[in-house]
């Protein structure tokens, strides 16, 4: 698991360094505005990232606390049932479920806001290399290659981020 993580890390890298040399050799002033941009954008979704871990580990331990209880209650059931107290658990394993499905659903709200952020970012980024291509008096042809290797580059740049962030958890 280890080796094949670290074997998707150095592909994405090899490929994110091409198409990163590939806008170089376009245009260097476009390459260092865009680095800029992407950099902004990084360090703004992290930002937003560290509200999802902090959900993320609440979430764990709700649904770990659930899963105790929900074990606690199936080995006890004899002696709940012996003490009428089924009804009684029963409600309180619905809200503890409950409780569990609330704390998940807020982890996947708070991703799906990162990653939309994350978009959205990269939308003044575009639009601000086309303006500057325009300042720079660049071919139109120049400004879509450029354009198009920075689109294949993104997916490549949050693969190795998310890799990372896999191998962190792998190593602990």
């Amino acid at each position: 698991q280890f080796v094949m993580c670290v074997a998707r890390i150095v592909v994405s890298a090899c490929i994110a360094s091409v198409l990163g040399i590939g806008l170089a050799l376009i245009s260097l002033p476009l390459s260092l505005a865009a680095a800029a941009g992407v950099a902004v954008a990084f360090l703004t979704a992290r930002a937003f990232a560290i509200r999802v871990r902090a959900l993320g580990a609440e979430a764990f331990l709700t649904s770990s606390a659930f899963g105790k209880r929900a074990l606690q209650i199936i080995e006890g059931m004899r002696t709940l049932r012996m003490f009428g107290r089924e009804a009684a658990e029963a409600r309180r394993g619905d809200s503890d479920a409950e409780n569990d499905r609330l704390a998940l659903l807020r982890v996947d709200r708070a991703l799906v806001l990162v990653q939309l952020l994350t978009e959205v970012l990269y939308i003044p980024l575009f639009l601000g290399i086309v303006v500057l291509a325009s300042k720079l008096e660049l071919p139109m042809t120049v400004m879509i290659a450029f354009l198009a290797l920075l689109y294949r580059l993104q997916p490549h740049a949050r693969r190795i981020d998310h890799l990372r962030i896999e191998l962190a958890a792998q190593t602990e």
